[in-house]
């Protein structure tokens, strides 16, 4: 199993359309097949610092 994390910083003002990018992203990654999970956090003490953690079966899954 390969793990990502990602962290992502978005300007307060493109927040929210920051959010439904990274919704869409989400989707698109989790319909792949290979893909265990794709989640993505925001950190409570600071707005715009998102996380994002992926799971996939294998090198070829994640590079697909």
């Amino acid at each position: 199993m390969i793990v990502v994390h990602a962290e992502i910083h978005a300007q307060i003002p493109e927040r929210a359309a920051v959010r439904e990018a990274m919704i869409a992203a989400q989707d698109a990654a989790r319909a792949q097949d290979g893909c265990i999970s794709f989640d993505f956090a925001e950190a409570l003490d600071e707005p715009g610092r998102f996380l994002a953690v992926e799971r996939w079966r294998d090198t070829a899954a994640l590079q697909a």
